[in-house]
């Protein structure tokens, strides 16, 4: 397990928060942003759109997967916080290089604020029967909420 949680750490590391351009791909009738990016032993897949996605990686046969869903709140709302979409975007990709192994996994990670903003990582499920842990990451700035994803990790 924890060298699957090590492929989809090092994928997201070095693909999105790393700075790897996506490439825009169809899947079905939806466009998506997509990057392979080959790590380790194995390889990583991330697609999203502006609301969610799927990381998928394999190594010696075995999966993980980890969905999401959220977003950014409204520009409206950001800019009454003089923020854009921008500023917490590349707030998430700093936060996600910096405590790349210690959250989207399986254990809750709440480091300290970083001035205005706040990062954080809650689990609000295990089971354990199927692999399967459930999770919350949020990005607050002056003490509103401006991001949020709900994720959903399984594996083999």
């Amino acid at each position: 397990m924890k060298e699957l949680n090590d492929l989809l750490t090092e994928g997201l590391k070095t693909g999105y928060a790393g700075g790897v351009t996506p490439q825009t791909v169809e899947r079905g009738q939806f466009t998506v942003k997509s990057m392979t990016v080959p790590v380790q032993d194995g390889k990583y897949i991330d697609e999203w759109t502006s609301l969610g996605g799927q990381e998928i990686a394999e190594m010696d046969g075995k999966r993980i997967i980890r969905v999401y869903a959220g977003r950014v709140i409204g520009e409206d709302e950001l800019a009454k916080l003089g923020i854009t979409t921008q500023d917490v975007i590349a707030y998430l990709k700093k936060k996600n290089t910096e405590l790349a192994g210690l959250t989207r996994l399986d254990e809750d990670c709440l480091p300290d604020p970083d001035g205005d903003w706040q990062y954080g990582y809650s689990i609000i499920q295990r089971v354990p029967e199927v692999g399967l842990v459930g999770g919350l990451e949020t990005i607050n700035y002056k003490e509103n909420l401006v991001f949020s994803h709900l994720f959903a990790k399984s594996s083999d």
